[in-house]
Formats: structure tokens, C-alpha cells, sequence
């Protein structure tokens, strides 16, 4: 949600062998707070996601001083992406009952959330 102000979103390409296999982009919620979005190529690609989504975090935190939080909202299903938030630092903050479709149905997400001080 933009709100009406002009808040930046960042986007990085993630590349191997000088090839883009996938996009992190931080989505602005509000001036201190931002959604995080991985691409299905870098939910794929073991051995690089950690870092980079690491790095992308360290570089949406730095660019932009007013973030305070990251959120992540990771379909209950998707356990490689929740351990992977998981390893970034993020937090579990909650669960949203039927808030996703996926492949037909309604299915639940959890919600997980990293502050700039755990970073």
C-alpha cells in the first residue's frame, strides 16, 4: 500500500554464469515497513538464494534508512522458502487462514517478519 507518497521499491537480479535466474523485489507497505517477494527461479537455485536474499536485505536496509521491517508472507505448503526466511533471521509474527490460492484452493500463509536491528 503506497499510500499516496512516492515510496521506492528495490528490485536485484540474482545472476549465475552472467544469466538472470531470478529477481528479489522489496515492496513498499509503508515508509518503515516493506514486503519481500523471491521469484520461483530463485526458490530453486540451492546455493545462492541464502546469500543473495542476505545481501538483498542488507542492501534494502541500507538504501533505504527508513525501513524498519521486512515482511514475508510464505504459503504454508512452500517449507523451503519458510526455512529459508528462517535463515535470514526472520520471525514468525502469525498464520492468515485462507488468504492464498493455490492450485484451485484456498490455502493458509504464514506470516514472518525481519526488524532492522535483527538484521
Amino acid at each position: 500500500i503506497n499510500r499516496g507518497k512516492d515510496l521506492p521499491t528495490i528490485a536485484m537480479d540474482m545472476r549465475k554464469d552472467n544469466l538472470v535466474i531470478g529477481q528479489i523485489w522489496l515492496i513498499p507497505m509503508s515508509e518503515q515497513c516493506y514486503q519481500i517477494h523471491l521469484t520461483e527461479v530463485i526458490k530453486k537455485e540451492r546455493g545462492y538464494t541464502l546469500d543473495f536474499s542476505r545481501e538483498a536485505l542488507r542492501v534494502g536496509f541500507a538504501s533505504i534508512p527508513k525501513i524498519e521491517k521486512v515482511f514475508a508472507l510464505i504459503p504454508v505448503h512452500n517449507r523451503l522458502v519458510i526455512k529459508l526466511a528462517q535463515k535470514c533471521g526472520f520471525k514468525k509474527e502469525g498464520n492468515l487462514t485462507n488468504s492464498f490460492l493455490y492450485d484451485g484452493n484456498m490455502e493458509d500463509q504464514v506470516m514472518y517478519s525481519l526488524s532492522k536491528e535483527n538484521l
